[in-house]
């Protein structure tokens, strides 16, 4: 367990994984945008993937998931969520500071956001996007369709000098992480916006 000026950070086994999963993953996600557990173990057992436990003290207060492309210096984040009871607190604006320095030695981690356009409840998604603005990320003007769900990719630096990945950097990111009849069939198209979202 690595202790910062903030809270503790536990890299998790795939045991612990699987806990987070079953008993915090499915309850903070819609079942569109959770991939299965085995696909996520096999990220793991290929070295790909970070599994991250967030506590104050001795209590749980968040985790986040990130695959690493090696080749492009990048870290996609699957998944990143704060404990109910610890929500409104700026948890989450500490995790992805922590993550920036756990990983300062990448250019930086891109992220998805369903595009509010394509929900018929547009509010929880506009809040989640000015919340990774707020936090310093970037409009990349690149949507993609993945599993039918479609999202907007936002970019956090990990340095001042990291320029905005391109479309193609960011797909090759997606061809290392997905089997390659998975990315075939279910990341359907991408394009680039030509005005940012906000």
């Amino acid at each position: 367990m690595m202790k910062s000026d903030l809270f503790l950070t536990h890299q998790m086994d795939k045991q612990e994984t699987a806990e987070i999963y079953q008993q915090c993953l499915i309850r903070d996600f819609p079942p569109e945008e959770v991939k299965p557990l085995s696909e996520i173990h096999r990220l793991m057992e290929a070295n790909r993937y970070d599994t991250l436990c967030f506590y104050e003290g001795e209590t749980q207060v968040g985790y986040a998931f990130l695959f690493r492309s090696e080749a492009q210096e990048l870290l996609l984040l699957d998944y990143l969520a704060v404990e109910p009871d610890w929500r409104g607190h700026g948890i989450g604006h500490r995790i992805l500071s922590e993550l920036k320095l756990r990983y300062a030695a990448y250019r930086g981690i891109f992220i998805e956001c369903e595009d509010p356009s394509a929900l018929p409840d547009q509010g929880e998604a506009m809040n989640r996007i000015s919340f990774y603005l707020d936090a310093g990320a970037r409009d990349t003007s690149v949507c993609l369709n993945l599993y039918d769900v479609v999202y907007k990719l936002f970019y956090l630096p990990c340095s001042d000098e990291s320029t905005l990945p391109d479309a193609e950097t960011l797909l090759s990111v997606y061809r290392e992480m997905m089997t390659p009849e998975n990315y075939r069939a279910h990341l359907k198209k991408i394009t680039e916006r030509s005005e940012p979202l906000l």
